[in-house]
């Protein structure tokens, strides 16, 4: 079934993939005399998807009327002409230059939100059959929640903005989506305390995600299976302070139960792996004692052995020499 599907929406992908391409051209345009002329030309070629023209139209404006009223639009046409072809690090780029070539101009709020805007039409879109966006290469959300936050912190009355704020707002809840997802990984595979650093970048870096009473109890749970109570504890005075009208806010007080019972358990763990360690501790000690003893007791049999030898072997020097005197 899967497999029929499959095939089934391989049209639509192709459409996905292609709908937006450009269509051919001859490469051979007819230039106006003038500026004015060949910008309203590449805009009519752009307008029907004629892309190869309009940036060739674009183009003879850029170099050819460097200085014309309309040379500026057609920099900024040309990264339009890359942005509706979903050619988006290509627009990116292109609206950089021209907010670099023309700092001052009145649409250079537009080309920032564009650029910001590519950024965020390059993330990877979610189809059911290969893994979910929030567990790819986060780049291009980066980038975009980047390149918006600074769009609005130069245009906070631009007319882009309130698009760009929702857009900041989408973009903000992938990466917590992504940081989230990695936190679960970790928990899943017991390193608590893995999962506990990415639930805290969520509450460093987006506190006003959705997900943030989510983050706390994540975070709160993480510390306590790595029996760092103390910060899980705090985790929870977090989620109810600053976080109390989330719906995560309800679990704080059976959340500060299963904390003080971890601890409990551990505290009894502890107490009775020190008692262990004490009766070992004294096992060893009483042991070490016995074996000294009895090498102590060996050296002495030993040396009462040699001592013996000695004496036996004086009696027999002493003799020789006797019998050695009365001969003479």
């Amino acid at each position: 079934m899967k497999r029929t599907i499959f095939i089934w929406l391989l049209p639509a992908l192709a459409l996905l993939q292609f709908g937006c391409a450009h269509l051919d051209s001859s490469g051979t345009v007819e230039f106006a005399p003038d500026a004015e002329g060949n910008y309203r030309l590449g805009l009519k070629s752009m307008e029907e998807r004629r892309h190869l023209d309009a940036m060739q139209f674009f183009e003879h404006v850029r170099y050819r009327h460097p200085y014309s009223a309309v040379a500026a639009l057609a920099d900024l046409a040309i990264a339009d002409n890359f942005f509706v072809q979903d050619k988006f690090a290509e627009a990116a780029e292109s609206y950089k230059n021209f907010v670099k070539l023309h700092p001052n101009h009145p649409k250079v709020d537009y080309a920032e939100y564009r650029i910001a805007l590519s950024h965020y039409k390059d993330i990877p879109m979610d189809l059911f059959f290969i893994p979910p966006s929030c567990e790819k290469d986060q780049g291009a959300v980066r980038g975009a929640a980047s390149n918006f936050s600074e769009f609005l912190k130069k245009y906070p009355d631009s007319s882009y903005a309130a698009e760009a704020r929702e857009k900041l707002k989408e973009v903000i809840e992938r990466l917590v989506d992504h940081e989230m997802s990695v936190a679960k990984f970790y928990r899943r595979h017991d390193h608590y305390k893995s999962a506990a650093a990415r639930y805290e970048v969520v509450m460093r870096d987006f506190p006003e995600s959705v997900r943030a009473g989510e983050a706390l109890v994540g975070l709160a749970e993480s510390r306590c299976d790595a029996e760092q109570f103390e910060a899980a504890r705090a985790a929870v005075e977090r989620l109810r302070s600053e976080f109390s009208a989330a719906p995560e806010a309800a679990k704080a007080e059976s959340l500060l139960k299963d904390i003080a019972s971890s601890e409990a358990k551990y505290q009894a763990r502890k107490a009775k792996e020190e008692k262990k360690a004490a009766r070992d501790a004294e096992k060893a000690a009483k042991k070490a004692a016995e074996e000294e003893e009895a090498a102590k007791k060996k050296r002495e049999e030993q040396q009462q052995q040699a001592d013996a030898a000695d004496s036996e072997a004086n009696a027999v020097s002493a003799s020789a020499s006797e019998s050695g005197l009365g001969e003479n």
